[in-house]
């Protein structure tokens, strides 16, 4: 199982800071993206999600780097 290493502040722009994701939050391979791009992963959702987290990851999502995630 792939997770968040650490709490994540989850910013864009112009909007500002969108969650705060979870340390141990579930990831999954990003599958839907092109092959030739660094592998990227989606978050799942969390328990505790606030609307506009909800929203944002219904609309969105959350794609995060190689580098914030861990196996579990």
């Amino acid at each position: 199982m792939l997770v968040t290493k650490s709490d994540i502040e989850y910013s864009v722009a112009p909007y500002g800071v969108i969650a705060v994701i979870p340390e141990g939050t579930e990831v999954l391979p990003a599958t839907n993206l092109p092959s030739d791009q660094e592998k990227k992963y989606w978050v799942k959702n969390w328990r505790g999600m606030s609307e506009k987290e909800e929203s944002w990851a219904a609309n969105y999502g959350f794609l995060l780097s190689r580098e914030e995630i861990k196996r579990k």
